[in-house]
């Protein structure tokens, strides 16, 4: 009940200073709102990122590329055979924790035709690939199938193409599947397309895995490139756990195939997260610190009016001690009545701060617009809590220690 009654005074105050309130809760607003349009925006862009990295085949993906070799060591790149087959068999054979291995060629640079209409893919080109490629790239289909362990056997010549090249090549109501088209003079059954892809909100980070055509490995070596050679080859772990421990696996396992010349680089999409943690906090340090500087303001307008509140209720505060009130409730009721005072700045200010997220939500089309989250809520909160707690410790303290026969005294 004391609390309940300390906080109804407060309200009262605050009513009965309606300017200095206002001018008080006014910095409070726009620092709680700060804090919480500033988590929003950070969740929204991490949110974002990790989105796009785990489409990319997540923390499990490990990508087997070329690495140029130093020049004391270029004498030694012919009796390398590059990346082969060979290499996807010494993987599967010789690594642990390793759930799939898929081997790629990417045709960059190619189109694809059809009467009088072409369609490039995007920046990984026209992939040959066999069908583990679907589970490691975290591809959907939409229609059709993917590309089958049956196509690379017989040599097919069938592609899987992206929701953006259907609608380069194909009228809108047009049905793709069946259909042949043109790839590097090779005709191409269209035997499936891919799931749309597109972020809820703001910038399309996922637009270029429609941009995306597939067809079968053999085909690719024996009717297009005529080389076993390989462009990339792709590993998803089987437990990220033991990421370290396969990267170096398949490092050696590659170099002793490759007769010892280090021409391979396994990488991992590890660095890719850390950079994402890295980049939350110190973006958020940065809005936190920014938010600080303003609630700061705020606690001291809560301060200067706690203070002057005391010079206008010195003998209510008589009165008080008096009948009995000890200097403990004295610094208690205005300790309250401070962070009262914060509590319903910062209740607007989340207010306002997700009226201002809604209104972003609705206009930031082409950007990543800022996305509610209760942290933000907690955050704003706890900050104005805090600054209205240490904005009333000093003035509680002085109203505290008035000698109740001096304040009784006092006109």
């Amino acid at each position: 009940m004391r609390i309940l009654s300390a906080i109804a005074i407060g309200l009262r105050e605050i009513w009965g200073h309606k300017v200095r309130s206002l001018l008080s809760l006014f910095c409070v607003l726009l620092g709680v709102m700060s804090v919480v349009i500033t988590v929003a925006y950070m969740r929204s862009l991490t949110q974002n990122w990790r989105t796009y990295l785990n489409e990319r085949g997540g923390i499990e993906r490990i990508r087997v590329q070329n690495e140029e070799l130093p020049e004391e060591l270029e004498h030694l790149e012919s009796i390398s055979p590059g990346r082969t087959l060979d290499d996807i068999r010494a993987i599967r054979r010789h690594v642990s924790n390793v759930r799939r291995v898929g081997p790629v060629i990417e045709l960059m640079g190619s189109r694809i035709l059809r009467n009088g209409k072409s369609a490039r893919a995007g920046r990984a080109g026209i992939e040959a690939v066999e069908p583990q490629t679907l589970d490691i790239e975290r591809y959907e289909m939409g229609r059709g199938r993917f590309i089958t362990d049956l196509d690379n056997q017989r040599v097919n010549q069938v592609v899987v193409i992206g929701t953006y090249i259907r609608d380069r090549l194909f009228d809108k109501l047009e049905e793709p599947l069946g259909k042949s088209v043109i790839i590097e003079d090779i005709p191409f059954e269209v035997v499936g397309v891919l799931k749309h892809y597109q972020m809820t909100h703001g910038r399309d980070w996922l637009s270029w895995k429609n941009e995306v055509a597939f067809i079968p490995l053999r085909t690719a070596q024996l009717k297009i490139r005529n080389s076993p050679r390989l462009d990339e080859i792709d590993v998803q772990v089987a437990d990220v756990a033991y990421l370290g421990r396969v990267v170096d696996q398949i490092a050696n396992t590659l170099r002793s195939v490759h007769r010892g010349v280090p021409d391979v680089d396994p990488n991992t999409n590890e660095s890719w997260t850390e950079d994402i943690e890295q980049q939350e906090r110190s973006q958020l340090t940065a809005g936190a610190a920014i938010s600080l500087v303003t609630i700061i303001v705020g606690g001291i307008g809560i301060m200067n009016l706690m203070l002057a509140s005391i010079n206008e209720r010195v003998r209510e505060i008589g009165v008080r001690k008096a009948v009995g009130a000890t200097g403990r409730d004295i610094f208690f009721q205005f300790c309250v009545e401070s962070v009262t005072l914060s509590l319903v700045g910062g209740l607007l200010g989340v207010a306002c701060g997700q009226a201002l997220i809604y209104w972003l939500q609705q206009v930031m089309t082409e950007t990543s617009p800022p996305v509610f989250t209760v942290f933000g809520v907690i955050a704003g909160f706890s900050a104005s809590v805090t600054i209205g707690l240490l904005a009333g410790i000093y003035p509680a303290f002085r109203a505290a220690r008035l000698d109740p026969i001096e304040a009784l005294r006092y006109e």
